[in-house]
């Protein structure tokens, strides 16, 4: 898959008005969202499959169907689908979670992870900073598992404390694996979020 990075553009209005206009945008976040908050052009994934782990009430399927961009999303709870507003005709979910994904190797060309699965280590899941580290060194090895040779996945970190496990994670994993590779990159709000690619 080509990378995007390259032609990620910057938003036509300032971000704070487009945050007010839509206050709910992380919740129910849609491409606009994604383009906000990690360095990816939505647009360029035309034609591929693309993983989207944390859809909230999946208002990026939806969207993304328009645009001939096949996603799969996994969400660890059914009860999130029961949320009013989150059911649209022929989408495609699958239960599962980010350390153990129920999906078939080299078989996506990007995934996108904002805000959610990391996240959710760090503040809910997990009791202590071994089990985090562990739960997070999984989520790598297994996005990276399910990415086709070119592919490209993009995580976003919430804060700081985040952003500093992730990052020396990344890099130790990347160090024991062939063929990975990961690069950091600052979002339209300057926090860093990470790029995980498979050659």
């Amino acid at each position: 898959m080509k990378s995007t990075k390259q032609i990620k553009q910057e938003p036509a209005e300032p971000l704070k008005f487009r945050l007010d206009r839509n206050p709910d945008i992380m919740s129910n976040r849609g491409a606009e969202a994604y383009e906000m908050f990690l360095p990816i052009n939505i647009k360029a994934l035309k034609g591929e499959t693309v993983l989207e782990i944390g859809p909230g009430l999946g208002k990026f399927q939806k969207e993304a169907a328009k645009l001939g961009i096949n996603v799969i999303a996994i969400e660890p709870l059914d009860p999130t689908r029961a949320e009013p507003g989150w059911k649209v005709e022929g989408m495609n979910w699958v239960t599962g979670i980010h350390e153990a994904l129920p999906i078939a190797g080299n078989s996506v060309g990007a995934a996108l992870s904002l805000y959610s699965s990391v996240f959710y280590a760090f503040n809910t899941y997990y009791p202590n900073q071994d089990d985090i580290k562990k739960a997070v060194r999984l989520m790598i090895k297994e996005t990276y598992r399910v990415l086709k040779p070119g592919g490209e996945a993009y995580i976003g970190a919430f804060n700081e404390k985040e952003e500093e496990v992730v990052h020396s994670l990344l890099g130790d994993v990347v160090r024991k694996s062939e063929g990975m590779r990961f690069l950091s990159a600052k979002n339209t709000f300057n926090k860093t979020c990470f790029i995980l690619r498979k050659s």
